[in-house]
């Protein structure tokens, strides 16, 4: 138990190691100390199984000589690292570290999340692309490291208190032989559980049969590992490193498995706005289909799926000749019950009933033209029934090196409501949302995107907001041309009392996007006047390699004349409701006076008749008159 304690402490350290040279310091301190009770801990119990099947005399001396000398390195190291104190003054090293934790300037929750996702997702990716020599118990990569490997990133997983959790049991495996691992003796492991959070607001979930099989693989690697230390040390002479061919065989075909099953893909699609539909790419069986596993995928497509994943526009890609369809988390509310199914299907396939509607543009698309097409009128099938719906598309290519289109990229905005709603008022407003796209390291073909998007967009790096591209529309509606190599308070003095720059400064700090609909933004003329317009605006902030903010998409469309087009028509509809209310009014009092005649006219002493002319028809008599007449 005070090796597994060292261990987590030796993982926070090895997360944060490269912060800080205090945690390079601890991390190889812990390991000292981890080094040493596991030295301990193995030689004793080695000599305990030698002692209980009567080995060589030799052989025991060998093991109690091991021993003991592990024993005293590591009560000398506790001293001299300070693990434990001489004298009752001496602050240990435990005691001190714990205050560099505690003062210590750290990031915000939002920048640690994302730094430590990005260090597990690398952890994992290492144990993949790394090289084993499974002749080799200890020596270079052979059967130990690669068993440390999975066991440090599990180590660390835990370590970070609830950054990671495990999906309910309840949760499909994707594997069908690792169904039941999670309800199995190694899900109760030390390297199986994960604990609940306890402050993460946002804890990512990841696959509960995949994590577990993690654990499983480094408990039957450690057996074998066990087995071999046991055979090699059951003689008095020196330990070969050497496994046997039986011991390869069974490891090489424990690390074969784990990557034909992608257990170590368990947080390849984790990204920050990823959502759900990040969390179902892991459990799709790529190879399956025509994109083939994800380790094999283009750059290109590694960089779009990704970038789109994180984007909180609604976006979807077709690629290849097969059209295999990829969307994020903001399509999948537009796909309804078609999701989940829809992921990884061809798109045809997805979207029969607007499939002929569609086909001859995306053959367009894929001989290099762009589309932009607003309330498209579509009839579609994503409830169980037929149902009118309008979307705004932005069709774009996408190219390979050579210019040649391999796939196909849409943003796209359901307008339905919309439509809806204007028809009734009888003003139709076209509004759009715009994607967007990560600048740099683009290739030409995206940034041609960005700069024909059928919105105003610009970009701005850095805490200062420095602009460093921005389209033709984004000129156009601020009115201000000199505006590369500026910062937006440079551009945009009279923005000062207004809550653009604050707003701006949050989306950097946080790395959480900004949204607003009809949002006033008051600029100043060259005539001194001020003028307010009324904006649809997203600022989302773009990460960079390090998983870092590094600067700060703005997407803005102008809403104005929507705008003061609805306040006119709920102008209106409120003097038609002020003149109903009249009318009402004025017809109750007529109704009032009409009963208070009836009461009079039936009750009167003298005859009463109302006779209509010009034939003199009597139309109504009371009861006076009538007995005038003898009850005629």
């Amino acid at each position: 138990s005070a090796r597994n304690g060292v261990f987590n402490l030796q993982g926070l350290a090895r997360l944060y190691e490269d912060t800080d040279s205090q945690f390079e310091k601890a991390r190889k301190r812990f390991k000292a100390l981890e080094d040493g009770i596991g030295g301990f801990a193995k030689w004793d119990e080695l000599l305990e199984k030698a002692e209980k099947k009567s080995s060589d005399i030799d052989v025991i001396a060998k093991l109690k000589s091991k021993r003991s000398k592990a024993r005293k390195d590591l009560e000398k190291l506790l001293v001299e690292e300070k693990f434990i104190r001489e004298t009752k003054t001496e602050a240990t090293y435990l005691k001190t570290f714990r205050a560099f934790l505690l003062n210590r300037d750290w990031n915000t929750v939002a920048e640690d999340r994302e730094i430590m996702l990005g260090k597990l997702s690398g952890q994992l990716q290492t144990i993949k692309s790394s090289t084993y020599d499974f002749t080799k118990l200890e020596e270079g990569n052979g059967i130990h490291e690669f068993r440390r490997k999975i066991r440090w990133f599990a180590m660390e997983a835990r370590a970070l208190n609830g950054l990671l959790i495990l999906k309910p049991l309840t949760t499909v495996c994707p594997i069908e032989a690792y169904k039941d691992l999670p309800s199995s003796e190694w899900a109760k492991s030390k390297y199986g559980v994960l604990p609940p959070s306890q402050s993460e607001t946002a804890p990512v979930a990841v696959t509960a049969c995949l994590y577990v099989k993690m654990a499983k693989a480094i408990d039957d690697v450690g057996k074998i590992k066990d087995a071999v230390e046991e055979v090699d040390n059951n003689t008095a002479g020196d330990a070969s490193d050497a496994a046997s061919l039986d011991d390869q065989v069974a490891v090489n075909a424990i690390y074969n498995e784990m990557m034909k099953s992608r257990v170590f893909d368990l947080l390849t699609f984790q990204t920050r706005l990823g959502g759900e539909t990040a969390e179902l790419y892991n459990e799709i069986d790529w190879a399956s289909t025509s994109l083939g596993p994800y380790s094999g995928w283009p750059e290109p497509l590694k960089y779009l799926v990704n970038s789109m994943l994180g984007c909180p526009i609604p976006m979807y890609i077709c690629w290849g000749e097969d059209r295999i369809f990829l969307y994020n988390d903001a399509y999948r509310v537009l796909l309804s019950k078609k999701h989940p199914a829809a992921l990884g299907q061809k798109f045809d396939v997805v979207w029969p009933e607007v499939w002929p509607q569609l086909q001859d543009l995306f053959k367009s698309v894929a001989s290099g033209n762009n589309y932009y097409i607003a309330d498209m009128k579509m009839e579609l099938e994503r409830h169980g029934y037929p149902e009118e719906c309008y979307f705004t598309f932005s069709f774009n290519p996408i190219a390979d090196g050579k210019g040649k289109a391999i796939g196909l990229q849409c943003i796209c905005y359901e307008t339905t409501a919309k439509i809806l709603n204007d028809r009734s008022i009888n003003a139709l407003q076209i509004s759009t949302d715009a994607a967007r796209i990560k600048a740099e390291n683009a290739t030409v073909e995206l940034e041609n995107f960005f700069k024909q998007a059928p919105v105003a967009i610009a970009l701005l790096e850095g805490f200062e907001h420095r602009f460093t591209l921005a389209n033709e529309l984004y000129y156009k509606f601020v009115g201000v041309r000199s505006i590369i190599g500026r910062t937006v308070r440079e551009v945009f003095p009279d923005l000062v009392g207004q809550p653009f720059f604050g707003l701006l400064d949050d989306v950097y700090r946080t790395g959480v996007p900004f949204m607003a609909s009809d949002a006033p933004i008051t600029f100043e003329t060259i005539d001194g006047e001020k003028e307010t317009s009324y904006v649809d605006f997203i600022y989302a902030p773009r990460f960079g390699l390090d998983n870092k903010v590094e600067g700060i998409t703005a997407t803005i469309v102008d809403v104005t004349a929507k705008y003061r087009a609805r306040k006119v028509v709920e102008d209106q509809l409120e003097e038609m409701k002020a003149l109903t209310s009249q009318l009402t009014d004025a017809q109750s009092d007529l109704d009032e006076e009409k009963r208070k005649f009836e009461i009079i006219f039936e009750n009167a002493a003298s005859g009463m008749a109302m006779v209509k002319e010009p034939q003199h028809i009597f139309e109504k008599a009371n009861p006076s008159f009538r007995e005038m007449l003898g009850n005629r």
